[in-house]
């Protein structure tokens, strides 16, 4: 005797009903491709990478490591401490570098109104170290203001500091980079770098950003801002062009140097960013990106 209101479904009503539901489902399935692919990362011709390389320091046994002179000064009047190097009997340069210091010590006589003149280091001081201190254009400008080695003296709340890294020394090819670190009574901190390479065997000179052809931002401004996505972990394939950041890509060419595996790398600053990445929510750079241009790559937009 059946309850009166209940419906009974018999098994083999059930397996009725679950054979019609999956070919309902299967029905609304949409078509499997096997030729179907997730689409790919667009190929790049260069890397970045998030730490900074340290620069190549002159390689022991090269004629032209050793001829290299180490040059400090200290000034106390105007506050300034530099370290760099010159090239004896390469005039074009030396009268760069020199030009480089006499910059930070201009800026130093502006801000004190004091004159600069030669000053005889005390007995002790120190100042008989000379060379340039590996790594001390990469630190932070704080570090470097803390280091009494490297620190210019205190004059009117500021003072200055110009601090140098061999990048390169080997054949008749030398560079060295030349950073210098401005700190006023306000307590603004400036910071600026440049390079300067020299061809032993020509006499010929060039600044970091020389060394580039005209349009190598534009060239490279691509995989470059590509880069700069990948490293923020963004899934995002939209086009990257922003016409207007590269003129603060074509600054950071100042940074240039060789890279130890062949090829060029220069230096992208912390806080980096363009309209496009903004646009992706991609925040600027925390830190440092350095981007390494293979050979194969560089050579023509030498």
């Amino acid at each position: 005797m059946r309850t009166a209101g209940r419906r009974v479904i018999r098994p083999v009503a059930a397996a009725a009903l679950i054979v019609c539901a999956t070919v309902v489902v299967a029905g609304c399935a949409p078509a499997i491709d096997p030729s179907w692919t997730p689409p790919a990362w667009p190929a790049t011709t260069l890397q970045v990478v998030d730490a900074e390389p340290q620069p190549l320091s002159a390689r022991p046994g090269q004629p032209l490591a050793a001829s290299v002179s180490p040059e400090r000064i200290r000034q106390d009047a105007v506050g300034i401490q530099a370290r760099y190097a010159l090239l004896p009997g390469v005039g074009a340069f030396n009268d760069a570098v020199r030009g480089y210091v006499r910059t930070a010590i201009g800026a130093r006589q502006d801000a004190t109104g004091a004159t600069y003149g030669p000053q005889a280091g005390a007995a002790g001081a120190g100042l008989a170290d000379r060379s340039c201190v590996p790594g001390s254009t990469e630190i932070p400008a704080a570090d470097l203001l803390a280091d009494p080695a490297l620190a210019g003296p205190v004059v009117s709340g500021g003072s200055a500091i110009v601090v140098c890294d061999v990048v390169w020394a080997s054949a008749s090819m030398f560079g060295q980079r030349l950073r210098t670190v401005l700190s006023a009574s306000d307590g603004q901190i400036s910071d600026s770098v440049d390079t300067f390479f020299a061809d032993t065997a020509t006499g010929e000179v060039a600044t970091a950003a020389q060394v580039w052809t005209p349009d190598a931002a534009t060239t490279l401004a691509a995989d470059v801002f590509e880069g700069l996505r990948r490293a923020a972990g963004s899934l995002s394939l939209a086009p990257l062009a922003d016409p207007a950041a590269l003129e603060r890509l074509a600054a950071s060419f100042a940074t240039t140097m060789p890279a130890a595996a062949g090829g060029m790398q220069f230096t992208i600053p912390a806080g980096f960013t363009t309209d496009a990445l903004a646009a992706l929510g991609i925040p600027p750079t925390d830190a440092a990106r350095t981007v390494l241009v293979p050979a194969a790559a560089a050579e023509p937009l030498l």
